[in-house]
């Protein structure tokens, strides 16, 4: 049982790394759909790029936090859980179908933290962003379907 508990014990502490090493590999990928937008190979608009530089910064965050700072509270994972939530659901928004997969995103890393009540907190924190963001999304492509520069 001692052993076990000393693997959970290793797996937790190095936990808060593992989720700033994935934000940081997430940022490269946001970068490279700001790339692909610029080349034309995806064709979104030019609202994608604030959502970039905003998804960017707050995927930034958790290596601030994490391995700048040496916060390693709950709290402060909490924190980063919140953003990331909030950071998937404003790029389902705007990305819409591109990026169904990065609702899951937040759900999947937590899970990282081997915690019930961090899986279960993102849990339920996904659901009203999800619909929020799906409404959005919706509202988004009605509105911008009128213009000449969009492009399904």
């Amino acid at each position: 049982m001692k052993f076990t508990q000393r693997l959970v014990d290793d797996f937790d502490k190095d936990a808060d790394r593992r989720m700033s090493a994935i934000c940081r590999v997430m940022m490269v990928l946001m970068a490279v759909i700001g790339i692909l937008n610029v080349t034309g190979l995806f064709k979104i608009g030019d609202v994608i790029y604030p959502v970039l530089i905003v998804s960017i910064a707050v995927l930034f965050v958790p290596t601030i936090l994490y391995d700048f700072l040496h916060l390693r509270t709950k709290m402060t994972r909490y924190f980063v859980l919140t953003l990331v939530v909030a950071m998937a659901g404003i790029l389902y928004a705007v990305l819409s179908y591109h990026v169904i997969i990065m609702l899951v995103f937040p759900v999947v890393i937590s899970c990282l933290y081997c915690d019930r009540k961090s899986v279960l907190y993102t849990t339920i924190l996904s659901i009203p962003v999800m619909l929020v963001s799906h409404l959005t999304a919706f509202f988004l492509k009605r509105f911008i379907s009128h213009s000449q520069n969009f492009v399904y």
